[in-house]
């Protein structure tokens, strides 16, 4: 999901997002525990049933060990399920 970095190199993150049926409106990542959202950029809407891809670009303070956590909500704003996942930026 992200690739390595020295701590002021911009890593990209990549994922896809679908639910059941009502579209997806927004996609947010969270790199500090849930304690700021930012907006990822989306990919095409091609229907309601579709997946939709998302990007994230983000330049980490430094070299560590970061949880990104990523969540979706649908075209009503209501939310989906959260996915974390932990990696390790590197130099």
């Amino acid at each position: 999901m992200a690739k390595r970095g020295n701590g002021s190199q911009r890593l990209q993150a990549n994922g896809t997002a679908f639910n059941e049926g009502y579209g997806i409106r927004e996609v947010m990542l969270s790199v500090d525990n849930g304690g700021k959202w930012r907006r990822a950029q989306l990919g095409r809407d091609l229907d309601k049933y579709s997946f939709r891809e998302w990007s994230f670009i983000w330049t980490p303070p430094r070299v560590g060990n970061y949880r990104l956590a990523v969540r979706a909500s649908n075209r009503f704003g209501t939310p989906l399920v959260i996915c974390t996942t932990q990696r390790d930026i590197l130099t």
